[in-house]
């Protein structure tokens, strides 16, 4: 392994892809293992950059829906640098509540484990089987699945039992006590559903699961499929075994499937949900620092295969703490969901009162997160200003601007600019742009979330616009409506 320095940072970004500083990166045991298994004149050559796992912070948007400055996280191959330029789809906003250090151990595991999960097709009160509870996939899809609310049984070594038992395993199964398919033989009631984190290569677990699978229960291994050599007829004979052969032919009467780690926009946004919410929880084996000592020392760690959680390189300074107050739950992107949202947040009466009001709670909310934001509420007719201020130190005249341009949109279009941003392909402005025939006027809107219309019951159209910014979209869009929600209901008690 080489450290290259002196290497100049890229400055000819492609269309839809940003610049990363790079903050954190994840280390992936699958990553080690497949340089050991190429040739020596490939795994040598110093033009292969390793890792795909990383959290950073944009210093260039390049026109996409990101802003510079927004703290991002994602997967690419190739990250294991201080700037990496990165496909827009490929990344999501970092929620407040982790660090980029927890951050960067996500993308992989947790969209493996939710697919994994998903294709077992669970249902609440049933009962799932999961084999290495320990490992980043595995401590994934056990918080997965008890948020489904699920029975689940998982293994690991008994050093690892009460981490399990804390994230809300029902059974513990120490795998180093017995044969691990002895110790299932012996249970009373059967799985609905199991799936290997691990991915053994040994298919002794899978070839007997009919006595410890229900009929119709399927086995899922996160393996991966192998390309070359025993183990790609192994698994072709597997999946063959569990569901094409007949069982009275030596077939295994269970479905047999694999898991890989899907890259669609909608799994990223899955991902970035159970983040936000705390279904999932980040779980960090150790940090280490961003030079050869250390990553050799990060590389030494996931090695020895006894890592609990994420094994992390941290690049460049230490990073903040979370801000554990963020909104919650995340916005949703359909656009009947949004627009649901709207028409239920409608006011009696909207007053100068009513924006004072209004505005300070906003203020008061925004004072818990790190960065400086700006509120402004207006009439809509008139144009007249009912209240302006800022929370924190450090804004800038370009949040200002953006309340005008927010502004602008929810006054000519009547909806919230979360709505517009996701009428238009996530933010796709050029699209936005050509479909109302803007021209040059097209930069007096933004279609980036944080405007929002003030509706009153028997009032036709909108009465005013409530603007935040300085946050990221998602959040300065989900600020305002928790608040009018907890004032709408806060109101209705009196």
């Amino acid at each position: 392994m080489e450290l290259r320095t002196g290497i100049p940072i890229p400055t000819k970004l492609a269309k839809g892809h940003v610049l990363v500083k790079v903050k954190a990166i994840a280390l992936n045991p699958f990553i080690w293992k497949m340089l050991a298994s190429l040739p020596n004149f490939v795994a040598g050559r110093p033009h292969i950059v390793q890792e795909l796992d990383h959290a950073g912070i944009i210093v260039d948007a390049n026109g996409t829906e990101f802003r510079n400055g927004d703290l991002v996280f994602g997967a690419m191959y190739g990250v294991m640098a201080e700037y990496v330029v990165v496909p827009a789809a490929r990344l999501v906003l970092q929620p407040p509540n982790v660090t980029p250090v927890e951050a960067a151990g996500f993308p992989v595991v947790l969209r493996t484990a939710k697919q994994a999960i998903a294709n077992l097709k669970l249902k609440s009160g049933q009962t799932v089987f999961i084999n290495g509870g320990s490992s980043g996939v595995g401590l994934s899809a056990i918080q997965i699945a008890k948020s489904m609310g699920c029975t689940v049984v998982a293994t690991a070594s008994a050093r690892n039992e009460q981490l399990l038992l804390s994230l809300g395993v029902d059974e513990f199964i120490d795998y180093t006590r017995a044969p691990l398919v002895e110790q299932l033989r012996k249970r009373t009631s059967k799985f609905h559903g199991m799936f290997d984190a691990v991915g053994l290569p040994d298919a002794t677990m899978y070839r007997h699961c009919a006595s410890y699978l229900a009929p119709g229960g399927v086995y899922i291994s996160a393996g991966g499929f192998p390309m070359t050599g025993k183990a790609f007829w192994g698994t072709l004979r597997l999946i063959f075994e569990g569901n094409m052969r007949p069982a009275w032919l030596g077939g295994v009467p269970r479905k047999f499937g694999m898991v890989t780690c899907p890259e669609e926009r909608k799994d990223f946004e899955e991902m970035l949900s159970l983040i936000a919410s705390g279904a999932v929880k980040p779980i960090v084996d150790s940090v280490h620092s961003f030079d050869r000592a250390g990553v050799m020392a990060a590389y030494d760690r996931l090695m020895t295969n006894r890592a609990v959680g994420k094994v992390v390189i941290e690049v460049g300074e230490k990073s903040p703490q979370p801000c554990l107050h963020f909104p919650n739950p995340l916005p949703p992107y359909d656009l009947d969901a949004i627009s649901a949202v709207e028409d239920a947040l409608v006011f009696p009466s909207f007053t100068a009162e009513t924006a004072w009001e209004l505005g300070n709670s906003l203020r008061s909310r925004l004072l818990e997160f790190p960065k400086p934001t700006v509120i402004n509420i207006t009439l809509a007719n008139s144009n007249q200003l009912l209240f302006h201020a800022v929370a924190g130190s450090g804004t800038y005249p370009d949040n200002d601007q953006w309340v005008a341009r927010k502004r602008a949109t929810v006054l000519r279009w009547g909806h919230s600019t979360w709505y517009m941003h996701n009428k238009f392909s996530r933010g796709h402005e050029e699209e936005f742009a050509t479909k109302y025939m803007l021209g040059e006027s097209a930069g007096q809107y933004a279609i980036h979330g944080g405007g929002f219309p003030v509706r009153v019951k028997g009032v036709e159209g909108i009465v005013g616009v409530i603007v935040v910014s300085g946050l990221a979209q998602e959040w300065d869009h989900q600020v305002i409506v928790e608040t009018v929600e907890k004032y709408l209901k806060d109101k209705s008690t009196l």
